[in-house]
């Protein structure tokens, strides 16, 4: 389920391609401009954001789901 927020699969898929034809070891896929400082600052924040924000919901929403099957 996709929400405002969220990047979609072709977006994901894009930025990942670039970032591999371009031979990155890292790929930013957060809050821009607010990411790159924040893992510039305080790079164990920038995880722990990751984290409670984006896997912590998602994990949340798949055992729910896969408990209604």
């Amino acid at each position: 389920m996709y929400s405002k927020r969220m990047m979609t699969a072709d977006q994901c898929a894009g930025i990942t391609l670039r970032a591999a034809e371009k031979r990155r070891r890292e790929v930013l896929m957060g809050p821009g401009w607010f990411g790159v400082w924040v893992k510039l600052i305080a790079p164990g924040l920038l995880d722990w954001l990751t984290v409670k924000v984006f896997l912590e919901p998602v994990i949340k929403r798949a055992i729910k789901n896969s408990s209604h099957q």
